[in-house]
C-alpha cells in the first residue's frame, strides 16, 4: 500500500484541515499531496514519522524511490562497441 493511501486511511473520519494539524502542515498541502500535485517532501516525511512512528519503513521506501526516476534519462549510457 503506498503512503499516501495509508495517510488517508489514517486520516479516517478526521476533516483533511483536522488532519492537516494533527501532522503539522496545511491543508493546502495535504490536499496537493492526496491529489498528486505535490510529492512529499523530507520536511513532511518527517512529520509523518514523528506522528506516525509505524509508518517510518514506508516513509524511507517512499522517499528513497521517488527520488529514482522510471527510466534513466539522466546519464546517457555509454556505448561499448564506440571506438575510442
Amino acid at each position: 500500500m503506498d503512503l499516501v493511501r495509508r495517510l488517508k486511511d489514517l486520516q479516517g473520519d478526521k476533516t483533511q484541515t483536522e488532519f492537516a494539524n494533527e501532522l503539522g502542515v496545511s491543508q493546502s498541502n495535504l490536499s496537493r499531496i492526496y491529489s498528486g500535485d505535490r510529492s512529499i517532501g523530507v520536511d513532511v516525511a518527517r512529520k509523518i514519522r514523528m506522528r506516525f512512528p509505524e509508518l517510518a519503513l514506508e516513509v524511507a521506501s517512499f522517499l528513497l524511490y521517488a527520488d529514482i526516476p522510471e527510466r534513466d534519462t539522466a546519464m546517457p549510457k555509454e556505448d561499448v562497441h564506440q571506438t575510442r
